[in-house]
């Protein structure tokens, strides 16, 4: 069942009170919950999906010389970290259904302290984000998007933000498909305001 990162807590039963407290977080070594970015440098990135994502940063990569690989499915992240050396290794997935992988993925990080994990909710959640849509709605609910999912109908959130995107970009010239990426999404403007939301990413 895919499960978000940020949706594992751990129960906290000491004192008069006990309590819940989220594990995991947006991006860090496994040596420390928060990462100074400002010097990041990576010389590969892998991204979980071989989809839309991955086409995104592997444009990027290529125009600024870092090899981009996908370990196409998030049960094949861990395989493909082994395969890294002492290189400087960015990994992104989606935090939105990656919960099931997390600890086996720190476990192999925690080996090395050249990588870094990178847990945007989703590819389809940066771009909804980024606002490169220009939606009004869109920018309303992404203040509080736990008020607009009905579990119901969405079995996790990475596909909530996948309809959401397929659904506000259908019959424009930024019609989403998961499967192949719109070449729009490309384009110079686009791609800057994308990844003006991955807070790591240095533009050279």
């Amino acid at each position: 069942m895919p499960y978000g990162v940020e949706e594992i807590y751990g129960i906290r039963s000491s004192g008069k009170y006990g309590g819940l407290k989220p594990l995991y977080h947006e991006m860090y070594r496994m040596y420390a919950n928060k990462v100074d970015t400002s010097e990041l440098r990576p010389k590969k990135v892998i991204t979980e999906d071989s989809n839309a994502g991955y086409q995104f940063f592997a444009s990027v990569c290529n125009e600024t010389g870092i090899k981009c690989v996908s370990a196409a499915g998030k049960s094949n992240v861990c395989s493909e970290l082994l395969k890294c050396k002492d290189e400087d290794v960015v990994v992104i997935v989606d935090s939105a259904a990656f919960g099931s992988e997390i600890e086996k993925a720190l476990k192999v990080i925690g080996q090395s302290k050249h990588v870094v994990l990178y847990l945007p909710e989703s590819f389809e959640w940066l771009i909804l984000v980024s606002d490169v849509l220009n939606d009004k709605e869109v920018r309303t609910m992404s203040e509080q998007w736990e008020t607009y999912i009905e579990s119901s109908q969405y079995f996790s959130w990475e596909r909530f933000f996948t309809d959401l995107l397929i659904k506000k970009s259908r019959g424009s010239y930024l019609e989403y498909n998961k499967k192949n990426l719109n070449k729009t999404y490309l384009s110079a403007a686009i791609k800057r305001k994308i990844l003006k939301q991955v807070k790591w990413w240095k533009e050279t």
